[in-house]
């Protein structure tokens, strides 16, 4: 009788779950580990709550190897250039073309609609990072860059309720685990920000049109439309958890 309850709960819970592809949880643009997945977002999941600043994902002295799959076009790698110019102009992050000696990297490709990659550095040989010819956009590459260097969305922010408040009526229900909140701190000391680049807009992922994440503080406001560049506090993150010394 307990297992058939179990199981009558969780098929309910079934439309508000990510998708799963072999050993990794898809959240929207998110591709995480099962482990992460469990740790960070799962309402059953322990969360251990160690090195929950994110110290355990960073790529090491703040260095991403990556290649690029010869299918893209100049299109798609000049946005890639454009977005790496952007993140190294303000922060110690150097990505650099991967070479045999290196044991991990970040293989940028196009084999599937959609802009995704996977959240940190993961101790894995080649690391999945993918955007779409006529999908993905500079800001849209920045997004991804920033979920590779550990960072996942604003609105998912371990203090988020005090900022603003999900209106999951309003949610569509095979999108309602994009709105999980992730239990790590991470914020490393810098206040919520509603200008993020990794901040959904004010509908994201509604099914009415009505909106789907609003302000609960005076003078906040969620973007109606998704932030184009890096906020201030978007690279003070970056350079807090990189310990960029050079750009305190």
């Amino acid at each position: 009788m307990q297992v058939l309850i179990i199981l009558i709960i969780f098929s309910s819970f079934v439309p508000s779950i990510p998708s799963q592809n072999n050993d990794s949880i898809v959240m929207d643009d998110m591709v995480l580990s099962r482990a992460q997945f469990d740790e960070w977002f799962s309402e059953h999941g322990a969360f251990r709550g160690r090195n929950s600043k994110g110290e355990e994902f960073k790529w090491k002295d703040g260095i991403v190897p990556y290649s690029i799959n010869e299918s893209l076009g100049y299109i798609q790698r000049n946005i890639i250039a454009q977005a790496i110019e952007d993140i190294e102009e303000v922060t110690c992050v150097r990505f650099r073309k991967a070479t045999p000696e290196d044991k991990y990297q970040v293989h940028i490709t196009n084999d599937r609609p959609g802009c995704f990659a996977e959240v940190g550095f993961l101790k894995k040989p080649v690391q999945t990072f993918n955007i779409y010819p006529n999908e993905c956009s500079k800001r849209a590459v920045i997004h991804e860059f920033l979920h590779v260097l550990s960072f996942t969305h604003e609105q998912s922010a371990s203090e988020r309720d005090k900022y603003v408040k999900i209106l999951m009526e309003n949610v569509a229900d095979d999108k309602k685990h994009n709105f999980l909140k992730n239990k790590r701190d991470t914020n490393l000391g810098v206040p919520y920000d509603y200008n993020s680049i990794m901040h959904y807009s004010n509908n994201a992922f509604s099914k009415n049109n009505n909106p789907t994440i609003v302000s609960i503080t005076d003078g906040g406001e969620v973007p109606e439309r998704l932030v184009q560049v890096m906020s201030e506090k978007d690279i003070l993150r970056i350079i807090r958890l990189y310990k960029c010394k050079d750009k305190l």
